[in-house]
């Protein structure tokens, strides 16, 4: 199934490290540049192994079959999540293990049945919403372009989508259900990835006597 991924930004403290001790104290491995979810993990583990005070060889995944992150290592160690990325990941904090698997679903990565993306849209000129007070309202504006991305979710996941980093900020949404092989959209590649940010996201759009799936419109910028 398609995915929507938030990026983690380094230079937030909330979500931009996790911890390790293998009993000598807590060592972080701290982002240095914006980071998808999706990857995340692995990088995280890199940047623990080549730490020079930990002895141990970690490895981070995300299991799409399962929707769950794992970090692990070749030894036991404690682990802490500090700020949100415990929920970004469905991870929390613990001690004397080798291997740690979420126990909740990722906030950081969502799940979705299937993306739909309408062509592009110009957006160098400021697109003017309202008038009020005498004063014109601004939407959005700058050098960039605009998509509107039709998602179709379950409704678990739709509750992920809204609560969760998936709805702000910067996200790559991708159309396939093999990440690692997408490329970017283009012209003459519509099926690739959008990788920007959200500039709005509509009310959910419940389908069906069940409730089951729901619809959810959004408006991602590209720059």
């Amino acid at each position: 199934m398609p995915y929507i991924s938030a990026y983690l930004h380094h230079s937030y403290d909330a979500h931009n490290r996790i911890g390790a001790d293998e009993g000598g104290g807590t060592v972080y491995a701290e982002l240095t540049s914006p980071e998808l979810a999706l990857t995340a993990p692995a990088t995280f583990a890199t940047l623990l192994t080549a730490h020079a005070s930990l002895a141990e060889t970690y490895t981070g995944t995300w299991n799409s079959t399962y929707d769950e992150v794992t970090i692990g290592a070749t030894g036991v160690f404690d682990l802490y999540m500090p700020g949100s990325i415990d929920t970004y990941f469905g991870l929390d904090s613990d001690t004397a293990l080798s291997i740690y698997t979420s126990f909740a679903t990722p906030q950081a990565i969502v799940p979705t049945v299937s993306v739909d993306v309408e062509i592009a849209e110009p957006g160098e000129r400021v697109d003017l919403r309202v008038w009020r007070h005498e004063r014109s309202d601004a939407l959005w504006w700058g050098n960039h372009t605009t998509h509107r991305v039709t998602l179709l979710l379950t409704q678990a996941n739709a509750q992920l989508l809204l609560e969760g980093p998936c709805s702000r900020g910067r996200v790559r949404i991708y159309q396939t259900e093999t990440p690692s092989t997408e490329t970017a959209y283009s012209a003459s590649n519509v099926g690739g990835y959008i990788d920007g940010y959200v500039v709005g996201v509509t009310a959910v759009d419940s389908l069906g006597e069940s409730d089951q799936l729901c619809r959810v419109s959004m408006i991602v910028g590209v720059p």
